[in-house]
């Protein structure tokens, strides 16, 4: 609880008195001298300070003869009761500490309970604290505890600033006590009625809660603050819709209620109308533009709608108006996040975490940042932080998790993973992130089972679905991934991920034109993409479009020059527009880059095969097969090379081996074929080209080439019937 105590040059002992005995409750205290020049915040600002009274849920004025004619103190004061008027809530306790006549004191402050002082004397200013501590229901020493007050013969008036003290102070069921005995004594006071209503409501109490509103509201029935903490609490209750009506009534007696219009605001919020939601918070701050948690509010509904940008200005605002509250930082750094302005959160983070260390989202936020820096060991170092402070904070897990992923930690990844999905079953953001691992792990089936867990809690996650149609793209399911991808574009029309990955598996079914329109459409979000520009390119080279997919992934490389892929590209476009000593040098800047780039070995072979440079083209086919044994198309290269240059032994270990990783290539079964019929292992070649047409009944080629060893065998007639077939191929 925060308390400013103000007085003017004259009342300077009694204000420092006051000030520093609150201080000694373990009260943060505010002390604002006056002078005609200005106000002076703890011996700072020369002008009155609304962000001061704004911090401080009570304000002690000192009101003397000499302090009325302060015109700096009369502002300050007024400051404080309109802020009184706007949240009932908060308390003004002038001290009084001259014999003044109700004419001296201002018409706002006369209405007000006040504390009066006796005399002047050290003992009179010692009764008159003593007194004060009293009336706000705090300790009459600094070492002696809070005991229960004999309520007997107290006003109703003293009840109900005691009241409202300890709800300040959260002390909610004493604040009962006063509050309850202040309206059996005055049923007719109404700030009774509605103080005892927060601190029904403060315990969950909430049907006493909205019984005591009701009786103010009966004795007031055009008070706005009632209507709008009646509003409040059915909020609190799920009660959105009737929160609307009492909200609408307290709005449409006080425009100017901001709390009214924040209570209204988050019930269109849990109604899942964040337009209408926004509105009402736009209304909420324009009615008090220094109220950060309108601001706060509004900030949330920013990021629902994805005006990111905009809710960063939001969120900025808030921490200006409330720079020691953390949790406005922690907002401001998920918001930075979001535009991807990871630095800037990260001091968000630290900002928050040097005002409250044990704020486990500030941690947690720290490592998400670090991670989208790269900084994935840090990252980590955060996420253990925040674990350290709850083990059961599965945000936590689940970024420990991908900082894990990142620093290719597989097998630690999936058991951070693990934890996350044990804590929070129910959140499909920790079920996206284990599939991610799992897909990292090549547990394709596993992962695509993870995404569509996550789609159940939330078929709405655009991420998930873009997961889902990678998985199924792997598992040779096209059809399935570019529905999936289909699904995304749906729920977002800008996700040039989702068009990029449609126009990916649109390629793998050879639809080369509907492939350039999803990446059309992707570039068209994200026309900074290298990768899509590369895919781009290679679409219109599988159309035989190669001036224009030359241009495409010149582009890709002017947007980033490290794109391996898009050199190698490039590289293999100059070649077949017959641009060789292009091609060789684009293929050499590829591999000068990485040494590792398997495709920029490979394309390097194929070039120098075509220009019968055949020991440098081997040289580079074994450079690739070495870097990814695994891979087929490598080995049926290498094998075509030996087998042009005579080497058919081993060509043909060569095509075993492809045929080894990939059993259902035609292409290869052909070529092993024609090694075989090469090595004079007739009947094995037959087999081959039967292998090879069964698989692609419409090869011609391998018609044709079965027709060489049935003649070596003597078996004509089957010769010709596999010519017959070539030539009706078009073969």
């Amino acid at each position: 609880m925060r308390i400013t105590v103000a007085w003017s040059q004259a009342d300077e002992r009694w204000g420092q008195r006051l000030a520093s005995v609150l201080a000694g409750r373990g009260l943060v205290v505010h002390t604002a001298p006056v002078d005609e020049s200005g106000l002076t915040e703890d011996g700072g600002e020369s002008s009155p300070s609304s962000s001061l009274l704004r911090a401080s849920a009570i304000v002690i004025p000192v009101v003397s003869a000499s302090a009325g004619a302060s015109r700096q103190l009369e502002r300050l004061c007024r400051q404080a009761y309109d802020l009184t008027c706007q949240d009932w809530r908060r308390i003004v306790l002038p001290l009084v500490v001259d014999q003044l006549s109700e004419d001296d004191v201002w018409p706002f402050l006369r209405e007000l309970p006040c504390i009066v002082a006796r005399s002047s004397t050290s003992g009179g200013v010692k009764d008159t604290i003593a007194r004060a501590l009293r009336l706000l229901a705090l300790p009459p020493s600094e070492h002696e505890p809070t005991t229960s007050a004999n309520l007997t013969g107290t006003a109703p008036l003293d009840l109900l600033i005691q009241g409202k003290s300890l709800l300040l102070q959260e002390r909610a069921t004493d604040a009962q006590l006063r509050l309850e005995q202040a309206t059996r004594l005055d049923p007719k006071l109404h700030a009774a009625w509605l103080a005892l209503g927060d601190s029904y409501d403060q315990v969950g109490q909430f049907p006493d809660a909205l019984r005591a509103y009701d009786r103010a509201i009966s004795l007031l029935p055009r008070d706005a603050c009632a209507w709008a903490a009646r509003g409040v609490t059915l909020h609190q209750m799920d009660r959105y819709r009737e929160a609307l009506v009492a909200t609408s009534r307290a709005v449409t007696l006080d425009p100017q209620c901001a709390l009214a219009w924040r209570a209204r605001a988050n019930a269109f919020s849990d109604l899942s109308q964040p337009e209408s939601a926004l509105q009402a918070f736009e209304r909420a701050v324009e009615c008090d533009s220094g109220d950060a948690v309108s601001w706060i509010g509004k900030a949330h509904i920013l990021s629902t709608l994805g005006r990111w940008d905009d809710a960063v200005g939001a969120w900025k605002r808030a921490a200006e108006l409330a720079p020691d509250f953390p949790q406005a930082w922690t907002g401001l750094g998920i918001a930075y996040n979001d535009v991807r302005r990871h630095s800037e959160a990260l001091e968000a983070y630290e900002q928050a975490i040097s005002l409250d260390e044990r704020l486990v989202s500030a941690w947690s936020g720290k490592g998400n940042a670090l991670l989208r820096l790269g900084r994935s060991s840090e990252s980590c170092d955060a996420y253990d932080q925040a674990l350290a402070l709850d083990p059961r904070h599965a945000p936590s897990w689940c970024g420990k998790s991908a900082a894990l992923l990142s620093s290719r930690q597989h097998t630690e990844a999936l058991s951070a993973s693990e934890r996350a999905v044990a804590l929070a079953p129910g959140d499909p953001i920790v079920w996206r992130s284990r599939a991610v691992i799992l897909q990292a792990m090549d547990s394709t089936e596993e992962a695509l089972a993870a995404f569509e867990r996550a789609l159940t809690l939330d078929p709405t996650d655009v991420a998930s679905w873009i997961g889902k149609g990678r998985c199924l793209r792997a598992l040779r399911r096209p059809d399935d991934a570019v529905a999936a991808f289909d699904h995304a574009t749906e729920l977002d029309p800008t996700a040039s991920d989702a068009w990029n990955n449609k126009g990916v598996a649109l390629s793998d079914q050879k639809r080369y034109d509907d492939a350039l329109f999803a990446f059309e459409r992707a570039l068209a979000h994200s026309p900074a993409a290298s990768s899509i520009r590369t895919n781009q390119g290679t679409a219109l080279y599988a159309l035989g479009r190669y001036d224009e997919a030359l241009a495409a992934y010149e582009t890709a490389l002017a947007l980033d020059p490290g794109n391996l892929f898009a050199l190698a590209c490039k590289g293999a476009t100059l070649y077949d527009l017959n641009r060789h000593d292009e091609a060789l040098a684009a293929f050499d800047r590829s591999l000068s880059l990485n040494k590792g780039d398997v495709a920029a070995w490979n394309n390097l072979g194929a070039a120098l095969t075509d220009m019968r440079q055949f020991d440098e083209a081997l040289i580079a086919f074994d450079r690739a097969t070495a870097l990814d044994d695994d891979n087929a198309d490598l080995w049926n290269n290498r094998g075509g090379l030996l087998h042009d240059i005579g080497h058919h032994a081993e060509a043909l270990a060569a095509y075993d081996r492809a045929l080894t990783l990939n059993p259902t290539n035609a292409q290869v079964w052909n070529n092993a074929g024609a090694a075989l019929n090469a090595l004079a292992r007739y009947e094995e070649a037959v087999s081959a080209y039967d292998h090879a047409i069964t698989l692609d009944p419409g090869c011609a080629l391998a018609w044709r080439n079965k027709t060489f060893p049935l003649r070596s065998l003597g078996r004509e007639r089957e010769a010709r019937l596999a010519e017959k077939r070539a030539k009706a191929l078009g073969g």
